[in-house]
């Protein structure tokens, strides 16, 4: 048995046929369209995973089921999004939209919970029991895993980590409407923004990265200055929560054994030691897959969850 998983993302849309045991049977990566309505983007991904099944001489729809990470506020309840700023969404019936065209059933979540489930099941958090994952990319969210499952607010935004404030000498201005956000800091995009801006060419994470690592002066200190700014924001979550596993993922996460001092000093300054007792921090074991591995773990999540809600006696339920 297989299940589909879909990552979509601020800069790409993954898509991925993950087997039961964890293996990428398939996987290709296409741009975002930020702002295409959501019927023809899953028309066209259906398209798509057809063919990829095919080529897998695999049964479509998939047996496991589709599950789709979205870099967004998303309720996973009703299968609603509420906004996705990278993507220019709001408002919108995400699952509807993906079981209409996909013509199966699905389980939808913000990319960052998605993000989680791959090293919780399969990489770093694997032996852990709360996990805090990080996906640190286009833009900054974070997955919460609490005694391995995952953890849902009300308003489905318990994951917009990018919104911590960490700026306040200059801050930037944040889609959200607020000031001075790690979204606007430290993301991908706002590096590439701000460098580009001092070279008056466009630049990629990556080559700041390359360039960085080669002696460029400028390229390591916006490196810094943005892992500095991921560390103290990380700070406050780790004494909140102070899980035994923090995990971080993503695009920009590559860059980060560059300046991992600097993080680390930044970390070890504004975390109470009780909070770093007995805290694993590690890499993603998928910086670049974890989001379409972890969607496809999705469905499979969801009824170990509905499996284990059943198990409970109903007085026990109530009490």
């Amino acid at each position: 048995m297989y299940s589909t998983g879909i990552d979509l993302g601020g800069s790409w849309t993954k898509l991925g046929l993950v087997s039961a045991t964890g293996g990428m049977l398939a996987e290709e990566r296409q741009p975002a369209v930020p702002g295409e309505p959501l019927p023809q983007v899953f028309r066209r991904l259906r398209r798509d995973l057809e063919r990829m099944a095919g080529a897998q001489h695999l049964p479509y729809p998939p047996p496991g089921g589709v599950g789709i990470g979205a870099a967004a506020i998303v309720d996973h309840r009703s299968g609603w999004l509420k906004l996705a700023g990278t993507l220019h969404l709001e408002n919108c019936d995400l699952r509807g939209a993906a079981e209409a065209a996909l013509e199966s059933s699905a389980v939808v979540d913000c990319d960052s919970n998605a993000g989680a489930l791959a090293d919780l099941y399969w990489g770093q958090a694997r032996h852990a029991t709360n996990l805090l994952y990080i996906t640190w990319g286009t833009g900054i969210g974070a997955g919460l895993a609490l005694n391995r499952r995952l953890y849902h607010s009300v308003g489905g935004s318990m994951g917009e980590f990018g919104h911590t404030p960490v700026e306040w000498d200059h801050p930037r201005l944040c889609y959200c409407g607020c000031h001075g956000c790690l979204e606007a800091e430290a993301t991908g995009r706002a590096m590439e923004q701000q460098m580009s801006q001092r070279l008056a060419k466009p630049i990629a994470v990556r080559e700041m990265a390359r360039q960085a690592a080669a002696g460029d002066t400028a390229c390591r200190k916006l490196l810094e200055r943005s892992a500095r700014l991921m560390a103290r924001a990380l700070a406050g979550a780790l004494a909140l929560l102070n899980p035994d596993c923090l995990v971080l993922g993503g695009g920009v996460s590559h860059c980060l054994p560059l300046v991992r001092a600097a993080f680390d000093e930044e970390l070890e300054m504004h975390t109470p030691l009780f909070a770093r007792q007995g805290l694993t921090v590690a890499l993603s074991d998928f910086p670049d897959s974890a989001g379409v591995l972890g969607a496809a773990m999705l469905p499979r999540h969801e009824r170990e969850e509905e499996s284990e809600h059943a198990a409970i006696p109903t007085n026990s339920r109530n009490s």
